[in-house]
């Protein structure tokens, strides 16, 4: 009787860690930010920029919160290294002429740390589960 009392809260354990990430899972598809209807390309930012229909771009990482002057928010991304205004000068396009606003915001060492946190945490859980299962 003593191993069927020590198993039911182990096997409750592992239901919970099954039930806990089938629903991050659901969480994380359904809050993705790039499943928005309002992203649009790079190029089509570019576009844009050239119509002079856009107030304000802000850069967080590569990530382009756009403010249309319209009033519209659009989402962009560019690809990881590249800088918004040297693609603007490779289209063509002279920042200083435009009346875009630009603003770039830096990550925090926080917001780096902490992201690295929430990337690894799920691993060393897991692993400590396993070494919890491997001792016992």
């Amino acid at each position: 009787m003593n191993k069927n009392k020590s198993k039911l809260p182990r096997n409750g354990f592992v239901y919970l860690i099954i039930i806990s990430t089938v629903f991050a899972v659901i969480l994380s598809t359904v809050s993705n930010p790039f499943n928005m209807s309002n992203e649009i390309s790079v190029t089509e930012t570019l576009e844009m920029i050239q119509e002079g229909s856009i107030q304000e771009i802000l850069v967080e990482g590569e990530k382009l919160n756009i403010t249309t002057k319209d009033g519209s928010k659009l989402v962009s991304s560019k690809e990881p290294g590249s800088d918004l205004i040297e693609l603007m000068r490779n289209s063509g396009i002279d920042p200083l002429q435009t009346d875009v606003n630009i603003i770039i915001k830096g990550r925090s060492g926080w917001g780096t740390v902490i992201g690295l946190l929430f990337n690894f945490l799920p691993i060393i859980f897991f692993a400590g589960l396993m070494g919890q299962q491997i001792q016992t």
